[in-house]
C-alpha cells in the first residue's frame, strides 16, 4: 500500500501532466487512508471517508470553491446518482458521491469532471469542478495532524488562496489554514 506521502506526490504529479481527473482516484484514497487512521476505534453509522468530508467541509469548501455558488441545475446523470440531493448540503453531497464513486470504481463517476481552467459549472452536461477542488481534497489531507509525519520532496507545493506553501512544511498544520480561512471569511 502506497503512503499518504506518496499518494500526494502522485496526485500533484499527475496533475501537473494535464490529467486531473486521472489524479482524482489518488487524493481520494489519501483522504480515505487518513479517515481510516482518524475514525479507526469508532464505531460511524456511515463510511469513514464521509465522515471526514462532513468533519473538514469548511477547509474542503474553502479551498475547492471559495465562494463561488453551486450550480442547482444539476446534469441529469448525477441528479439520478445522488440519493440525497439535499439543498442546503447539496455541494457536500455532491462531493461525497464522488469520492464514494472514485474509491470504488477507481474513476470519477459519469456526470463529473474537474475543469483544466475555469471555474465551477456546468459544460455538456458534464459537472466540472475547478481544479482546484483536487487540491482541496488534498490540503484537507495534508493539514490533517493525523498525518504530521508523512513527507514528500521540498519540490511540491499548494495554495490556500494568495498563500502558496511547501507541503513539506504543512504537514499536521491545520493551525496555518485555519488563520487564513479566518482572514479572507472574517
Amino acid at each position: 500500500m502506497k503512503s499518504i506521502g506518496q499518494l500526494v506526490e502522485e496526485t500533484i504529479s499527475v496533475a501537473d501532466r494535464g490529467l486531473p481527473e486521472f489524479a482524482f482516484y489518488n487524493a481520494c484514497e489519501a483522504l480515505n487512508q487518513t479517515a481510516q487512521m482518524i475514525y479507526k476505534d469508532e464505531e460511524l453509522v456511515e463510511p469513514a471517508f464521509q465522515k471526514f468530508i462532513r468533519d473538514n467541509w469548511r477547509l474542503i469548501s474553502f479551498m475547492g470553491f471559495g465562494g463561488m455558488e453551486f450550480p442547482e441545475n444539476l446534469p441529469f446523470t448525477l441528479r439520478r446518482s445522488v440519493a440525497a440531493l439535499n439543498m442546503p448540503f447539496l455541494a457536500q453531497e455532491v462531493v461525497i458521491y464522488a469520492v464514494r464513486h472514485t474509491l470504488s470504481t477507481h474513476q470519477m463517476p459519469l456526470g463529473v469532471g474537474i475543469a483544466h481552467v475555469g471555474h465551477l459549472r456546468i459544460e455538456n452536461d458534464k459537472l466540472l469542478f475547478p481544479k482546484n477542488f483536487l487540491f482541496a481534497i488534498l490540503g484537507s489531507v495534508i493539514l490533517n495532524p493525523i498525518n504530521k509525519n508523512e513527507e514528500v520532496a521540498d519540490k511540491f507545493w499548494i495554495s490556500i488562496w494568495d498563500f502558496k506553501m511547501f507541503i513539506s512544511e504543512l504537514w499536521g498544520r491545520i493551525d496555518l489554514a485555519e488563520r487564513v480561512m479566518n482572514l479572507y471569511e472574517g
